[in-house]
């Protein structure tokens, strides 16, 4: 289930939980994180939102509402890093992630997302991208699990998502997907 970043890691560490996916990197001890992509957060509007046309998409965003990611995901921790105080002044609807890419592909408004869970989209000009204020703002989707002994069914999955990991050598990724790392 989607649940805000604190929650799912409280889970974990309780128990609750053997492995969360999370859009951080969330520093905490006795956990074992596997980066599973890296991408970067952009603004992404629908292509037929009067901002996808503007000239100066950024200097008009108060104007637009921002379609704000969940209280206490990943994505809305570090959005103010993409937009600045640029959308202070927005009317502001928070969504769930399923809604807000609903949302946003009708032109209900702007969004911060991460370019790997919208690059189909722009390719397809569906989405189109508004040039942030400042530079790039990276983040990393992650596998995290409690350090310790795990059940074979949990071995098996971090091995296939360590299979995944773009910080695994190809060699060894070969490795990890056929269970042999």
């Amino acid at each position: 289930s989607i649940t805000p970043m604190q929650s799912a890691m409280e889970a974990l560490v309780a128990g609750a939980v053997d492995v969360v996916i999370l859009g951080a990197a969330v520093p905490t001890a006795n956990v074992e994180m596997l980066a599973l992509e890296r991408t970067e957060l952009v603004i992404v509007v629908a292509s037929q939102h009067p901002l996808a046309a503007h000239p100066s998409p950024l200097d008009e965003l108060d104007r637009y509402r921002y379609l704000k990611h969940d209280q206490g995901s990943a994505t809305q921790a570090h959005a103010s890093s993409v937009l600045g105080d640029l959308a202070d002044s927005s009317p502001t609807v928070e969504l769930e992630e399923g809604a807000l890419v609903a949302a946003l592909h009708t032109g209900l408004g702007f969004a911060v997302m991460p370019r790997a869970i919208v690059e189909a989209q722009i390719a397809a000009g569906s989405l189109v991208v508004l040039n942030g204020p400042g530079p790039a703002v990276p983040v990393a989707f992650s596998a995290v699990r409690r350090m310790g002994p795990h059940t074979p069914v949990v071995e098996a999955f971090w091995t296939y998502l360590h299979g995944l990991s773009p910080d695994v050598d190809p060699v060894n990724r070969s490795l990890a997907a056929n269970g042999i790392m």
